[in-house]
C-alpha cells in the first residue's frame, strides 16, 4: 500500500509506502505507522508531510492498495472532505476502474 500524488481520476508516482510488499491473504488488514519527511520518496505532492498532508485534504493525492491479481492497484481511495479524516478504498477508483469485491477504509 501506498500514498501516491495524483488528482481522482489520474494516476501519480508513489509519495511513501504505508506498508512493505509482503503477501498477506488475510481478509481484513491494519497498517499503522508514523511517517518523517526522510519516508518521502517522490516530491510531486510536497517535501514534507505537513506539505503531503496538504494535497491529500486538497485531494491532490490518494491511497493504493496493490494485490497480487492487480500489482498496479486493487482498490483506491481520496480524501473527500468530509468532516472525519477517513475514506473509503475501491476497485472504481482505480485508473482505469476495476470491478473487484475488495473494499477499505483509509484514516
Amino acid at each position: 500500500a501506498h500514498v501516491h500524488c495524483g488528482k481522482p481520476g489520474v494516476n501519480g508516482p508513489v509519495a511513501f509506502s504505508l506498508a512493505p510488499g509482503e503477501e498477506d491473504n488475510s481478509e481484513e488488514i491494519s497498517i499503522m505507522g508514523t511517517i518523517t519527511d526522510d519516508d518521502i520518496t517522490e516530491t510531486d505532492c510536497g517535501m514534507t508531510v505537513l506539505d503531503l498532508y496538504y494535497s491529500i485534504y486538497l485531494a491532490e493525492a490518494y491511497v493504493n492498495v496493490h494485490s497480487t491479481e492487480n500489482p498496479s492497484g486493487e482498490i483506491r481511495g481520496s480524501y473527500m472532505g468530509i468532516e472525519v479524516t477517513a475514506f473509503p478504498l475501491s476497485g472504481e477508483m482505480q485508473v482505469p476502474p476495476l470491478d473487484t469485491d475488495v473494499i477499505g477504509m483509509a484514516m
